[in-house]
């Protein structure tokens, strides 16, 4: 991430000092061992050490006995950082079955001998703007520059698998008492190779069988070996150890066996897995791994063969049609099904595989063209009904498509026999997304290759990474949004993928989001190697803020720039609605913490990186029932403000308290041990993990809900929509008070087929409604408490359901009704 400085910069480095004498170290009781335990969002914690505390609140640890307090909070300390959630989160709770982890190798290294006094030396408590460390030496040791121009010295005194601890050292800047942790990745391959072996006893073997040991229990398998070897040739007497070389290598191609499973089964890589599988030195394998290695290969070429099978009986089938006409629009479609048949769409035609060979040749193909078009599950061997849903998809393909709303079309469409509301839900969920992506968007990837010519610029074109802009409505008319997206590898637009939309901070770019998420550019590949492009992930990335207010402003406008990004995304790449996660740095967290609360019915969770709570968040945190919130922070980040500094964790302390005591909010809380501001990169494995977790999906329709709001765009909530709340309580960011908010409540009652609006500060209002939410076949009931009640019998057609799928672009959820409501 790129840096600049603040303009309160010269302020930090006093208040930093200051805050020593003010802000307190939370010091619990640790239980005996460490553990690992699974929390029910998926996420394995541990090797941890736990303890259950009242409150995450700094001063609780002084006023314990004071509180009083349940003890529902957990903290797992990993050493790397704590973490905190709701104990009811824990899948298993009897202590008992956990998982007691072995103790860790821990190397020393002599700069713990020059580490400053904690008694003596200023402490380092808290900083409002990301620093500018240097490299670390093969002694382990760096200049940390603040953006004021202070250095501290620092030192690795403690590496262990889970973390690095480095410490501030005594030096002629001064000497600053500082215990900060980092993770192994944290530090370059050769630089953490380079200072395990300029710290280690060369006339100790023990010296070198602990850096084996420490990469070892990392995972770190391919390093373990070479260094096992290194050891083995300083040191003959551990000629014994060679047997391990072979377990080394079996352990590294289980590691790969692993990234060939994700690739294939999550991201749906399939070329890429195989070439993986393919690179496998047989020779280097044990008998399972060699197994299962030859029974991937063996599936892999079994669904090509079932594919290739498809593919000619569809053609084969094609060519039987009678009838000229209906031939000639249905054969056309066989050519595209075979661009993007995968293992992945393949199911589109289980239908057609099961009943193929009892049933006529030219009802073949009406069950294959059906299945392509309608979906698994929609056997159909109406060859016309087929003819007529190729139309109409045609027609739905130009009117989602087409800059402006073209109303002919859906006066064309209603002709069709497959242009009801039942197939035409289904045609727009199977369909590719409508709006096509020239070439002429492709955003290539700039590099100097040669720092002595900074002015010759290398552009490398990355597959799917296109710089994109989106016409705004309403009163930012003739403005536009614009965003970066980078799709993942092997993109299939007849396949659904996870999506992460995330938010830049003050001091970065939406291409610093977009290599934070999907790493570097691999130009040799022509692709990134990095969570997200590996996990399959569509990455978007809005520049959402003003040169004129670079900090987040609470605004609508901020609102529209990320959420206009996100549906014109939704229109062009094939992003699976229900995992769509909305993520943050700094500035952007705090963004995506609000716009998340605000919006809870868009998200399948929100990733909080170096967030603050202010304004809205501080009224809508119980908005937080809807949407799986998982936060990272530095336990000395701080905020610059006009009156001096202010820790993150003061700031926030107040909701995440309520957040964690509440067992119905899935929330954790990640603290770096000894960080402040930082784009905390540690953490995207985890992030994906936790994002990857099945529970972390969009309910897209709760049975009921109850959420507050204060803001005038803050008024589409699920079912419910209004254009105009009630003024009163209406807050405008820019003159925001506390206190002043409205709550909207609604239910459906599926038994009675009513929707209930309990509570509702609007005159008029619209409820829209699909078919999973009510039966469309009986009367429906719109009941205001206090106000109007209306029955209607259903009378629905596709002009409603497209129109709302051009206007929010959720193809797998599309409203058939809109009830207008009346106080």
């Amino acid at each position: 991430m790129q840096t600049r400085s603040n303009p309160l910069a010269k302020r930090c480095w006093t208040a930093i000092v200051a805050l020593a004498g003010t802000l307190a170290v939370p010091s619990y009781s640790l239980a005996q061992n460490r553990v690992y335990f699974t929390l029910n969002n998926g996420i394995t914690i541990g090797p941890a050490l736990r303890s259950d505390i009242e409150s995450i609140k700094k001063e609780a640890s002084i006023n314990s006995s004071a509180m009083g307090g349940a003890k529902v909070i957990v903290e797992a300390d990993d050493d790397l950082r704590r973490i905190y959630f709701h104990r009811m989160q824990i899948t298993d709770g009897n202590n008992e079955r956990w998982t007691i982890a072995r103790p860790q190798v821990k190397i020393e290294l002599p700069n713990k001998d020059r580490a400053a006094d904690t008694r003596r030396s200023q402490p380092i408590t808290a900083f409002a703007e990301t620093p500018q460390p240097f490299e670390f030496s093969d002694l382990g040791r760096r200049f940390y520059r603040f953006s004021d121009g202070k250095i501290a010295v620092q030192g690795i005194t403690e590496i262990a698998p889970s973390y690095v601890r480095v410490e501030g050292l005594q030096g002629a800047e001064g000497d600053f008492a500082w215990d900060m942790r980092l993770s192994l990745d944290a530090i370059p391959p050769e630089t953490l190779r380079a200072i395990l072996l300029r710290n280690a006893d060369p006339t100790k073997a023990r010296s070198y069988l602990d850096i084996v040991e420490l990469y070892e229990t990392a995972k770190r398998y391919t390093e373990a070996r070479e260094m096992l070897v290194y050891a083995m040739q300083k040191f003959p007497e551990l000629e014994n150890n060679r047997s391990s070389l072979k377990r080394y290598d079996q352990l590294a191609a289980d590691q790969l066996f692993t990234i060939a499973d994700i690739a294939k089964r999550r991201a749906g890589q399939h070329t890429f897995a195989k070439r993986v599988l393919d690179s496998f030195d047989y020779e280097l394998l044990s008998l399972e791994t060699k197994l299962k290695v030859e029974r991937q290969k063996e599936l892999i070429a079994e669904e090509k063969n079932e594919l290739d099978t498809v593919m000619q009986w569809i053609r084969e089938d094609l060519d039987q049609i009678k009838d000229p006409t209906i031939q000639s629009e249905l054969k056309p479609l066989a050519d595209e099904i075979q661009r993007f048949l995968t293992p992945d769409t393949s199911e589109r035609f289980a239908d057609y595989r099961r009943l193929r060979q009892n049933t006529k040749p030219e009802l073949r193909a009406a069950l294959a063209i059906g299945g392509w078009i309608f979906g698994p599950g929609s056997a159909d061997d109406n060859i016309s009904l087929i003819a007529s849903a190729v139309k109409a998809r045609q027609i739905i393909q130009d009117y989602l498509g087409a800059p402006t709303r073209n109303d002919q079309l859906l006066e064309e469409l209603a002709k069709l026999e497959a242009g009801t509301p039942r197939y035409a839900s289904k045609i727009v969920a199977y369909m590719a997304p409508p709006v096509v992506t020239p070439d002429a968007n492709i955003y290539p990837f700039r590099s100097i290759p040669d720092p002595n010519q900074p002015e010759q610029i290398a552009e490398t074109v990355v597959p799917g990474r296109y710089l994109l802009e989106v016409p705004l409505r309403g009163r930012l008319q003739g403005q536009s949004a614009s965003y970066l997206v980078q799709l993942p590898p092997e993109y299939n637009p007849y396949r659904r993928y996870p999506c992460v939309v995330t938010m830049h901070g003050d001091i970065s770019t939406p291409e610093d989001q977009i290599n934070w998420w999907c790493g570097p550019v691999d130009p040799s590949n022509q692709r990134c190697w990095g969570e997200a492009s590996k996990n399959g992930y569509i990455v978007i990335a809005p520049s959402w803020g003003r040169t004129t207010m670079p900090n987040y402003n609470y605004t609508e406008d901020e609102h529209m720039f990320v959420l206009s990004s996100l549906f014109d995304a939704k229109r062009r790449f094939s992003i699976d609605t229900d995992r769509v996660f909305l993520s943050g740095h700094e500035s952007g967290g705090t963004g995506a913490w609000d716009i998340a609360l605000a919006h809870p019915d868009l998200w399948a969770g929100c990733l909080v990186v170096c967030g603050t709570v202010d304004k809205y968040v501080k009224q809508y945190w119980p908005n937080t029932r809807y949407v799986p919130f998982y936060f990272v922070d530095g336990e000395l980040t701080a905020i610059a403000t006009r009156e001096g500094i202010k820790s993150h964790h003061m700031a926030n302390e107040r909701v995440w308290d309520n957040l964690l005591k509440d067992r119905n909010y899935d929330v954790m809380i990640s603290l770096y041990r000894g960080r402040g501001l930082d784009h905390f990169q540690d953490e995207a494995a985890r992030m994906i993990e936790w994002m990857n977790a099945p529970g972390h999906v969009r309910k897209f329709a709760p049975d009921r809900f109850e959420v507050k709001t204060a803001r005038h765009g803050d008024r589409y909530f699920w079912w419910f929509e209004t254009e105009q709340l009630f003024a009163d309580k209406l807050v405008h960011p820019l003159l925001y008070r506390d206190g002043s908010e409205y709550k909207i409540e609604s239910r459906i009652l599926k038994e009675s087929n009513t929707v209930d609006l309990e509570i509702v500060p609007a005159d008029r209002y619209t409820v829209n409604l699909t078919s999973d939410m009510v039966d469309m076949t009986q009367v429906i009931t719109v009941r205001h408490k206090g106000g109007p009640t209306k029955r209607i019998e259903p009378k629905f057609d596709s002009k409603t359901l497209l129109r709302d799928v051009r206007e929010r672009a959720d193809r797998q959820h599309p409203f058939w009704v809109r009830i207008d409501m009346p106080r």
